[in-house]
């Protein structure tokens, strides 16, 4: 079972638990009253579901689920959120709104010198995680120039981007340096001991989807924390604290941990994204 799957499966244990139920409904017939309970609970975690699928596929999955709930069993509270079945249920549900849980990634068409967007797009996302950290080292206007004289070098030197990460001479702290020294931005001795700017943060092994770790979520506070400046600035307090819960609570059902957001860039980007346009 992919960790979509259990993550579904856990929506569908929550919402049925947590739902009031009438008792005349049976086996293919659920009164109106719980089949419209059921999509009612089912819709409070659309934006779990937003996390993996398209905004055109929620709707039928929500149908779909609650459809196949009324067949399978007598009444809501016959239920069994233990068994095979729920699983069987998600499964299904997530085939028939064409949900693919290892898409196949474009293939890139980068060469060296002329990146393709794909490429040129993780590379920025990854630089972008350690803003955080230069904004403490330089003003931004010099982090920005940074950025783009590194993704220009990496741009000449490597044939893509994943090329760059797997250079075993640690060719983009080399690359890194050299920007600093070229653009004159600050003595390359203030530099924090990083083996490379662009890397994976270390999650906590012991979370899990759904259930971080206290470590994992005050990694989290602490990336937030850099964003908010720039979110009151444009959106205001109120309208920030409500797109940072729904980031909060969408990174912990997405994601196994906070490492694993980098190894996902564009759902970290789409989730960023949906949150922003909710809190608008």
């Amino acid at each position: 079972m992919t960790k979509v799957h259990q993550i579904l499966l856990v929506i569908l244990c929550l919402s049925i638990h947590s739902a009031a139920w009438c008792q005349s409904s049976t086996k293919g017939n659920w009164t109106k009253e719980d089949k419209l309970s059921t999509i009612a609970e089912l819709n409070v975690q659309r934006e779990v579901f937003e996390a993996f699928l398209d905004s055109s596929q929620i709707d039928p999955l929500i149908d779909c689920i609650a459809d196949e709930l009324e067949r399978t069993f007598e009444n809501p509270d016959a239920v069994d959120t233990s068994s095979d079945t729920i699983q069987a249920i998600s499964v299904h549900c997530l085939n028939a709104v064409g949900f693919n849980p290892n898409p196949v990634e474009e293939e890139s068409t980068s060469v060296k010198g002329n990146w393709d967007k794909q490429d040129i797009a993780k590379a920025k996302e990854s630089l972008e995680m350690t803003r955080g950290t230069m904004n403490e080292l330089m003003e931004p206007i010099e982090v920005d120039i940074l950025f783009e004289c590194i993704l220009s070098k990496l741009e000449d030197t490597y044939t893509n981007f994943d090329e760059a990460l797997e250079d075993p001479n640690d060719g983009i702290s080399s690359l890194t340096m050299d920007c600093v020294s070229e653009k004159n931005i600050f003595d390359p001795s203030e530099m924090p001991d990083e083996s490379s700017l662009v890397k994976e943060e270390v999650g906590d092994p012991n979370s899990s989807v759904g259930n971080w770790s206290d470590a994992d979520k005050v990694l989290l506070e602490e990336q937030l924390l850099e964003l908010r400046p720039s979110f009151e600035k444009q959106i205001g307090t109120a309208k920030s604290e409500h797109v940072f819960e729904c980031v909060r609570f969408n990174f912990e059902n997405a994601f196994e941990n906070y490492a694993a957001i980098n190894n996902h860039p564009e759902i970290y980007k789409a989730i960023l994204d949906e949150c922003y346009k909710k809190g608008q």
